[in-house]
């Protein structure tokens, strides 16, 4: 029988080898027998089960219990319980004929409709369109996309495949709409595995993306508070400055140039916040310090950020962020400024934000060697961190 380490899988499959071993965490292969040193040994099943997988998180369908149903198939042949999995095979494919069926007359609403886009409006129709509603401003064409979205969203499309085929169709109006719902892209599989095996990290961003949101807001309103304040200040001293005394030209001097730091700290402070929208973290921990049952998790980012008086994430540079970089799970510890901290890792995750959107989670039980924060700090890093750079 021919076995294969676990480099020659990630090869033959084209992926990287942490997601090999991430398949094998997830139970969505059967776990591999390893040789006295160590290694893992796998086999033809363990590629067909691979493919399997990765065959199966292209489906588009989420709703109606088809992702769940799929995802059982998965890791029931796992388990190498095939007579099962056929069962659930079966019910499966009923299940996703139906579904096919909703999704036919829901491309031949959306044919229609295109088909029908190309009329002129009646005037009184257009008038009626371009009336505003509240901060937005429909046009006819926004009407036909939002019955678009509709149609396809009633026969379970996810909004991926909607947003794709709106894509393709705004560069190409011939594009083939059925291949442009129907085929993922390269990335997007494990993107969605990932991020419903996840539901609790999308929730928490979610949640951090308002409250920075709000932090965001509310800082803008102190930068154009204390710019105002200083122009008033500045304008009081220069129409009154020939009937102030000594004493009082020097507490208007003083109170322009303490108005003046506050301002400029409050535009960092805006200038962070306004970076941490688009990726707000990269890392998480969970740590439990001695005497406590009870592991916190602690999110890591180029920035610390706090809000209400809870510190949500922190820099990277802060000395508990040194655990991730330090440890792998178990025992672990930082200098706090209160002295040695020991505790145990519970929890090691990286996640990839880009443009506030969660891209994927990876959990990790081992150090970070590899180039996900390489990347995402690159520009933040000083001279000397670039001489500890993780290769």
């Amino acid at each position: 029988m021919r076995t294969y380490r676990t480099s020659e899988v990630a090869d033959i499959i084209g992926i990287h080898p942490n997601t090999v071993r991430f398949y094998e965490e997830w139970g969505l292969i059967t776990k591999p027998e390893r040789e006295k040193n160590g290694y893992r040994i796998f086999t033809e099943l363990h590629l067909q089960q691979i493919r399997l997988a990765r065959m199966a998180f292209q489906i588009e369908v989420l709703q109606n219990g088809l992702r769940k149903k799929i995802v059982e198939v998965v890791k029931t042949t796992a388990k190498c319980d095939f007579e099962r999995a056929l069962c659930i095979t079966q019910e499966y494919i009923s299940m996703l004929q139906k579904e096919r069926v909703n999704a036919e007359e829901a491309i031949e609403i959306v044919q229609d409709i295109l088909s029908g886009a190309e009329h002129t409006p009646h005037k009184d129709e257009e008038e009626l369109l371009m009336k505003r509603n509240g901060y937005r401003v429909y046009t006819y064409k926004d009407i036909q996309r939002l019955k678009i979205i509709r149609s396809l969203r009633c026969a379970n499309y996810s909004l991926e495949a909607i947003l794709r085929m709106l894509r393709q169709l705004s560069q190409n109006p011939n594009a083939d709409i059925r291949e442009a719902l129907n085929t993922p892209g390269q990335n997007e599989a494990i993107m969605k595995m990932l991020n419903e095996m996840f539901p609790d990290e999308i929730r928490h961003l979610a949640d951090i993306k308002q409250k920075i949101d709000a932090s965001l807001t509310e800082a803008e309103e102190r930068v154009l508070r204390l710019d105002r304040e200083y122009r008033q200040a500045k304008q009081y001293m220069v129409d009154s400055y020939s009937e102030m005394d000594r004493h009082e030209k020097l507490q208007n001097e003083r109170l322009l140039e303490q108005t003046d730091r506050t301002g400029v700290f409050a535009v960092e402070k805006r200038e962070k916040v306004a970076k941490l929208k688009d990726s707000p973290y990269f890392a998480r921990i969970d740590f439990s310090p001695d005497g406590s049952d009870i592991a916190f998790p602690y999110y890591i980012g180029r920035f610390g950020f706090e809000y209400d008086g809870e510190q949500l994430i922190f820099d990277w540079r802060a000395p508990i962020s040194g655990m991730f970089y330090d440890y792998d799970a178990g025992p672990a510890g930082f200098d706090a400024p209160v002295g040695r901290i020991e505790g145990e890792l519970t929890r090691k995750r990286q996640f990839k934000i880009k443009n506030g959107v969660m891209e994927y989670v990876l959990e990790s039980t081992t150090n970070v060697q590899d180039e996900v924060l390489q990347k995402e700090l690159a520009h933040t890093f000083d001279d000397k961190m670039k001489l500890h750079e993780m290769h």
